[in-house]
């Protein structure tokens, strides 16, 4: 796998929130999620043993839902409705739409995972987190993996 580009941007006023991507080629003619989590791609470039809160060695394919575009709009429309948001969901909001405007993942395979909603066992024990969001992103056509979070710690 090759890196074509590494981006990271936090809100610097607040400090409510963050987001980054990191964009790779595969050269692998079928993209796999396990051929991801083999790669190490989840660990980015300093090779980090996490993936925001969650330790990589425990996650799998199935602690992630295979959606497409549409779904991940409602589920972040839902996430958007959340009377348990402060001030850092304008951030989050505004984070996504950058995101996806710059992108461009509407017709991506998209596999997503949400601190909120996975399993207890790979919940952080010290959990300092806000939130945290995190996307797989496969182009096929293109054989292009995006790895995409959103968070606040």
């Amino acid at each position: 796998m090759k890196i074509l580009e590494i981006f990271f941007e936090v809100d610097e006023e607040n400090y409510l929130g963050f987001y980054g991507y990191d964009i790779f080629q595969s050269e692998a003619l079928e993209i796999t999620f396990y051929d991801i989590l083999k790669n190490n791609l989840l660990a980015g470039e300093k090779a980090s043993e996490s993936f925001g809160p969650f330790k990589i060695a425990q996650l799998t394919e199935n602690d992630f839902d295979k959606i497409d575009f549409t779904i991940l709009n409602r589920l972040l429309h839902k996430y958007y409705q959340d009377e348990n948001w402060g001030a850092d969901l304008e951030i989050f909001k505004s984070n996504t739409l950058k995101a996806f405007n710059h992108l461009k993942i509407e017709k991506n395979e998209i596999y997503y995972i949400n601190l909120e909603k996975v399993k207890d066992e790979l919940k952080p024990g010290n959990n300092f987190w806000t939130y945290f969001v995190g996307l797989i992103c496969i182009d096929r056509k293109k054989q292009k993996i995006i790895k995409l979070y959103f968070g606040g710690d």
